[in-house]
């Protein structure tokens, strides 16, 4: 099949080559033919059976609602993949052909193949939950290029149809070539351990296939600027102007004078070599790259394979240029969780106001920060600052969002060469020469001139220098294993001896579940650099005459951690009196002596790192020590996940019955990383062929995770856990199920995506019913949360005689459980109030809020956050019966929001309203100025439909103004129609919608 694949790479770049010649007599003609060809392809390089089922979707919307009803026979099985991820990308697409059809009018083509591949890929992605993930975040990289594919086509006029079409197709026929290299690389790997294997290939060419789209799009963009380049500069200004308000936002955060003692440092000591050597070029590079003006931003890329010291190169330029720089800080990068995590850390440090909040939050530390940055580092005489990005994966990752806009230096670290900010200078770094790596690894042996007595080892120095390719991780492991082997090895030429031995042992023909960073190339089973010194370095952990279990357990319960940052403190003594079957007894005793001793036997094997009370572990260490662990024991790695998900139960706060976690929020945040780590580690190992168990203790731990993601709005991360969550948890009519379930839907509900909402919902429901009537303990309480939950979605979606009659027998129940559901009855009242207001019955909604506000006033008095929620309730209801004090409960509501949660989108719905109430009274300029306030939060907190809706009030206001004004409106409109592309629900056109089914775009609570 590889030369089928290859065939078709040779034959479309044929045609990716060919040039439209002016004196063509018919462009379209011409375009036409490469799209016939392209289909041609899919036929050629399919099975038979494959381009069957592909001719079978005449249309978009076949697929779309094929989707829709496979996502309804899928919902009672093990695994739930969403297919609801999938149509956002079909519809956007949908929309490019439309403008494609138009430019080649009046000639017509045939779209079956598009819809069918995309219908064949995401079937085969359906076999694991890895590749779907992988599938998904693929399809959604095309949606956003499609995206700007369409408006990119909306500035050309109709007497340039024929570059449209050009570039168009240049697009279209490069995702068939993908989708077609995709399909026959899952035929060709059809079992899932296969599948697995051959990520790294399908990443290779998905990443060529992008480069080449976003070519096209880079060509199209650059035309419309000549072509309209009014718009070009509008869409320009729309995007200065969202900065604008961000810049705005931050400048809020009033920074007085520095509380900090200067310099500060926040890099990680931990990873601060004492030996550093041949990177003096290197280090010269990164220094011009970072010259230039103060007032400017200045950027280096330093890129590399895994194991080649981008990070210590980094730190080690931050240690030697320290006294350049007031201030250096270091951002983790890996995840989202570890950025915000990092930069308050960094807010903490500077004593930023808020900072030091007791729960707070990651926004107003990010905007405190970003306030430093433009205040005390931008002055002309201020700080000057040096930004280290650790192993960035995504570029997207970090900008536009955390770099920053003024003047500084920035360093960023990662594998990938595609990560640079546009002004980057770029450095790939290289493993060490021959000569260096020698002195490197001379430099690290603590008794040298013991162990080099003779020509004989000077010789196998260079010999074990040059067996890890120069790799700096790969020199220091082979010194630490010469430092503790000094008694019984002796010279180096002996340790030579016993390094050659283990060759026959390591070369074995099993694939590696994680593929090493930049080692792509590998052959399955083939054996890495780096292999022959990790096992032996891991076999003298077990090793009978120097046994030495403390230092095993710990690292087996590291390698499932995330590798920065991990507390030594989790491993205390009160975790084992909890416990009794569990090899935690090695580390975590009473006077503290086993994680000591571990920590030192790990620290002088080179294999992990302490600095103060926070131990550090490289990535490649992790992942050979978990393939070790399932080459050798299997029972092992069952071991170290029990261990660690029995550490991190121990410390991560509870979720008790629905009830807030608000007071936890610190503690949880410190310990987010290592249990998302942990359970992307599960789910690795689940997704492969390792007969790993399923873990119903870490759906346990999962659940609180997950709630505490939902309490952030960190929806994203949090479903990704409870995805995780319900493939460890076994027992699918659990109340444990329920509630991830539950949790599940409210992530949904408040994505306003109903339909999934409803799905788990029913489901949850269902099994908590049978709870209740089982009266297990805390069951009831549960199904009166179900029940409230219901009531909501109902009201959402117009039934309100059913979402009444929900909400009543959770009053019930709340009445009946007394005292500890006093502020849940209190949430019920407002809720069957928010009904009645819908349902235009205001004299029952008054009712209700005010027996909402007799608890809410009790038990939090006027300042509490659900007084907010309330306040808001009671603006909706006064303004809806033309009440002048309608304005006055939003503002209630703005003042307990600005002093407690600033950026909270209940904030942004209260500025939407009070905007609104001023536009009717005629006050234009104060409408526009709630308005920013508005779209100022919805940006921070990403929420497209709340940006859409006030975007689109935005342009609703401007069209009644100038000339000026009014073509602002009609660009405003346009942005909407991009910004919501994709979304699910979403309306394409926007000239007829009233304000009522604006508020569709938005969570219901902030509607």
């Amino acid at each position: 099949m590889d030369t089928t694949i290859e065939a078709l790479n040779d034959e479309l770049s044929v045609f990716s080559n060919l040039s439209f010649e002016d004196d063509l007599e018919d462009i379209k003609e011409a375009v036409s033919e490469r799209w016939n060809t392209a289909v041609l392809m899919a036929k050629t390089n399919l099975s038979s059976s494959d381009y069957e089922t592909i001719q079978s979707f005449s249309s978009a919307e076949a697929l779309i609602q094929d989707l829709q009803n496979r996502q309804v026979k899928m919902s009672k099985g093990q695994w739930l993949p969403n297919l609801n991820d999938v149509p956002p990308a079909i519809k956007v697409l949908h929309n490019s052909v439309g403008m494609f059809l138009v430019a080649i009018a009046p000639r017509s083509l045939e779209f079956a193949v598009m819809w069918g591949l995309i219908y064949l890929t995401t079937t085969l992605s359906l076999k694991s939950k890895t590749i779907w993930t992988d599938f998904v975040k693929r399809l959604e990289r095309i949606r956003r290029n499609l995206n700007l594919l369409n408006w990119c086509a909306k500035s050309f006029s109709a007497s340039f149809p024929d570059e449209l079409s050009r570039a168009m197709v240049d697009v279209f026929t490069t995702l068939i070539k993908f989708w077609i290299q995709t399909v026959n690389l899952m035929r060709e790997n059809a079992t899932t351990h296969g599948l697995s294997s051959m990520t790294g290939k399908l990443e290779t060419k998905f990443s060529s296939a992008m480069a080449e789209v976003e070519e096209s799009i880079k060509y199209l963009t650059k035309l419309a600027s000549v072509i309209n380049p009014p718009l070009i500069a509008q869409f320009d200004r729309l995007e200065k102007e969202r900065r604008a308000r961000q810049d705005e936002l931050a400048s809020t955060v009033e920074i007085p004078d520095d509380y900090a003692d200067y310099p500060v440092n926040f890099s990680p000591m931990t990873h601060l070599s004492t030996v550093f050597h041949g990177r003096e070029v290197v280090m010269k590079e990164i220094d011009r790259g970072l010259e230039g003006q103060r007032d400017k931003l200045r950027s280096v890329l330093i890129h590399g394979l895994g194991g080649v010291g981008k990070t210590q190169t980094a730190l080690n330029y931050a240690h030697i240029n320290a006294s350049k720089y007031d201030a250096i800080f270091w951002i983790r990068s890996e995840t989202t969780l570890s950025i915000n995590h990092s930069i308050s850390n960094i807010a903490r440090g500077l004593k930023l106001p808020g900072s030091m909040r007791e729960g707070g939050n990651d926004e107003q530390n990010f905007l405190a920060f970003q306030s430093w940055l433009r205040t005390q580092g931008a002055r002309k005489s201020g700080r000057k600052w040096l930004m280290i990005f650790d192993n960035v994966e995504n570029i997207e990752d970090i900008n536009p969002r955390y770099v920053p806009t003024t003047g500084g230096a920035v360093i960023i670290t990662s594998r990938y060469p595609n990560t640079a900010l546009p002004s980057s200078s770029e450095i790939s770094l290289k493993p060490f020469s021959n000569e260096d790596s020698v002195n490197v690894l001379r430099d690290m042996m603590k008794f040298a001139a013991f162990q080099i007595r003779s020509q004989k080892d000077e010789d196998a120095l260079k010999v074990l220098a040059n067996k890890v390719d120069g790799l700096p991780l790969g020199l220091r492991i082979i010194a630490g294993l010469m430092n503790i082997n000094t008694r019984k090895h002796k010279t180096v030429a002996k340790f030579l001896e016993m390094y050659n031995r283990h060759a026959n042992k390591l070369m074995k023909d099993s694939g590696r579940i994680v593929e090493y960073e930049g080692d792509s190339t590998r052959r399955v089973g083939a054996e890495h650099v780096l292999n022959r010194i990790w096992y032996m370095s891991f076999t003298q952990l077990e090793n009978e005459d120097e046994k030495k279990d403390e230092a095993r357990v710990l690292l087996g319960i590291l390698c499932l951690f995330c590798p920065d940052g991990i507390p030594q403190s989790l491993f205390g003594a009160d975790i084992t009196a909890t416990i009794c079957d569990s090899e935690l007894h090695f580390i975590c005793d009473e006077d503290g002596l086993g994680i000591d001793t571990a920590m030192a036997t790990l620290s002088q094997m080179a294999l992990a790192d302490l600095d103060g009370q926070t131990i550090t572990i490289h990535r490649l260490i992790q992942d050979a020590y978990i393939q070790y662990m399932l080459d050798e024991k299997g029972s092992t790695l069952e071991n170290a996940f029990s261990s660690a998900i029995t550490v991190l139960q121990h410390h991560f706060p509870r979720q008790i019955n629905g009830r807030p976690m608000h007071g936890e929020w610190q503690k949880c945040r410190d310990l987010i990383e290592h249990t998302k780590w942990l359970a992307e580690r599960y789910s690795q190992l689940r997704d492969n062929p390792t007969n790993l168990p399923v873990r119903p203790d870490l759906a346990e731990l999962l659940k609180h995770c997950a709630w505490y993601l939902f309490e952030m709005a960190d929806h994203r991360t949090a479903l990704h856990m409870l995805e995780i969550a319900q493939d460890a948890c076994a027992e699918k009519r659990s109340e444990l199920y329920a509630h991830l379930l539950n949790t599940i839907g409210c992530c949904s509900f408040e994505l306003n995506d109903l339909q999934r909402c409803r799905q788990t919902w029913d489901e949850a429901l269902a099994i908590r019913q049978i709870w209740a009537n089982k009266n297990s303990p805390g069951a009831e309480e549960e199904l009166a949360n179900q029940l409230n939950n219901f009531g909501n979605l109902e009201s959402a979606e117009g039934m309100y005689e059913s979402a009444l009659g929900f909400f009543e027998q959770a009053r019930k129940i709340r009445v009946k459980l007394g005292a500890d559901a006093v502020v849940p009855l209190g949430v019920t009242y407002m809720t069957t109030g928010r009904a009645y207001f819908l349902k235009n019955m205001y004299s029952e909604a008054m009712d209700n809020y005010q027996k909402a506000e007799e608890v809410f006033m009790h038990i939090f008095g006027p300042k509490g956050h659900f007084m907010a929620h309330l306040n808001y309730a009671y603006g909706n209801l006064k303004r809806a019966q033309n009440m002048e004090d309608a304005k006055d409960f939003y503002q209630k509501a703005c003042t307990i929001l600005e002093d407690e949660t600033p950026f909270h989108l209940l904030l942004a719905a209260c500025f939407y309203k009070i905007a609104c109430l001023h536009f009717t009274s005629g006050d234009r300029k104060a409408a526009l100025e709630f308005l920013e306030k508005a779209l100022t939060i919805s940006e921070l907190r990403e929420a497209v439909g709340d940006t859409a809706r006030a975007l689109r009030k935005k342009a609703d206001i401007l069209s009644t103004g100038t000339e000026d004004e009014k073509q602002q409106a009609s660009l405003l409109l346009s942005q909407v129609e991009y910004i919501l592309a994709g979304q699910t629900s979403i309306v394409f056109s926007l000239e007829h919608e009233s304000e009522d089914e604006w508020d569709n775009w938005v969570c219901p609570y902030w509607r």
